[in-house]
């Protein structure tokens, strides 16, 4: 009888975490767990959660983002995985800023798997614990077997998902800063911002450095500041690359909050954020996927991965790993934020008929950098977390 895996969702924005845990599971069902995708919204998967968690025959569970690690006992103090002695994976493939209560805890039972290898780093230099952490690389959980339209009849020219966000807190918390601070860290997002290969976290550290304070005596301080640096260079980079495409000609905008974005001699067309299920044609029907990525010196976005592997061309900001695996890829172009985007993508769009040939080697290329996930390593985690706690 296989033994039960739970994966845990919530609330994400356009479904992304969902359609991903969904992707893990359908991997472990393959090597023989019976793996489900729980979101305690609904009533009937919560209910069938609780009578397995009663029946212990759950082997482990995980969540995206540390989703579910915090789940608390029938006493609501204690870890529920510390509760029941059961493994919880975490994925993480965002910053620890940006919820440090889902890379932090004292239950031994939770264990976190980090697809960047500079936020695994950034956690176990700033938010140590006797939790395992460790680096699983990005990769695809499932093979896409979808039709491919030939890269000349795709109707879609660029194609570029994202929402905006609204900075409206962020801008207020650093305007509250004393003028000292609040400057020293609007010249470190700055410096971040030319430079994409630094640690949110480092830089954070040194204006507490030089200005005398503690970050463990400020400890909300200095993760409130790291997550406001992040989403700031977050939107910076997504509202400057628009600001280019809006003007390209056959250019798709999808993503919510764009309503103050000047339409003033515009050729993009903006359309409302969709589910990333729905998201997944958009990108079979496109020649360019443009990608502007979070923070971080490795960090991979998936819209880059879908593009390639779609058999796309496609335009992303670089970083050190980019750099160093990719850059001989003819149907990526890198670009930096040093330079005008103008001078640095325009020549890409000469010739489309020579886009379309080097879009033919983007498949081969996806799966030269991103080989199929090694969901094994969950199970690996789990082992190890049973080993660590004597079961």
């Amino acid at each position: 009888m296989s033994q039960v895996v739970f994966g845990i969702v919530g609330p994400s924005e356009n479904d992304a975490l969902t359609a991903a845990t969904s992707c893990y599971a359908y991997a472990l069902n393959r090597l023989g767990y019976d793996a489900r995708v729980i979101d305690f919204r609904v009533p009937e998967l919560a209910q069938s959660f609780k009578q397995h968690i009663q029946k212990g025959d759950i082997a482990f569970a995980f969540g995206l983002q540390g989703v579910g690690s915090q789940l608390k006992a029938g006493d609501n103090t204690t870890c529920l995985w510390t509760a029941i002695k059961k493994p919880f994976i975490s994925l993480h493939n965002d910053h620890p800023c940006h919820n440090i209560h889902n890379h932090y805890g004292d239950s031994s039972f939770v264990a976190n798997l980090y697809h960047f290898d500079s936020f695994r780093e950034a956690k176990e230099k700033y938010l140590p614990s006797g939790q395992i952490s460790k680096y699983m690389p990005m990769g695809f959980a499932v093979a896409d077997s979808s039709p491919r339209i030939a890269f000349a009849e795709r109707p879609i020219k660029f194609l570029y998902m994202k929402n905006s966000c609204d900075l409206s807190a962020e801008q207020a918390y650093c305007d509250a800063l004393p003028a000292p601070l609040r400057d020293a860290v609007r010249q470190q997002t700055e410096r971040a911002l030319k430079n994409p290969n630094l640690e949110l976290c480092d830089l954070v550290d040194e204006v507490f450095t030089s200005h005398g304070f503690s970050r463990h005596q400020l400890w909300d301080e200095f993760w409130d500041i790291a997550r406001v640096m992040d989403r700031s260079i977050r939107h910076a980079r997504a509202a400057a690359f628009i600001e280019w495409l809006k003007f390209q000609e056959g250019a798709v905008i999808i993503g919510d909050g764009w309503d103050t974005v000047d339409k003033t001699g515009t050729r993009a067309v903006f359309k409302p954020a969709m589910s990333a299920y729905a998201s997944h044609m958009l990108y079979q029907q496109s020649q360019i996927v443009c990608n502007t990525n979070p923070y971080g010196r490795d960090i991979i976005h998936e819209r880059t991965m879908a593009g390639l592997g779609i058999g796309a061309c496609v335009f992303s900001d670089t970083n050190g790993w980019w750099e160093k695996n990719a850059s001989d890829i003819a149907s990526l172009a890198l670009y930096n934020w040093s330079d005008p985007l103008d001078d640095q993508l325009q020549s890409h769009l000469k010739d489309m008929k020579k886009a379309g040939e080097a879009a033919s080697a983007s498949v081969a290329a996806y799966h030269r950098l991103f080989p199929a996930q090694d969901v094994g390593q969950l199970v690996r985690l789990a082992e190890d977390v049973r080993s660590q706690n004597g079961n």
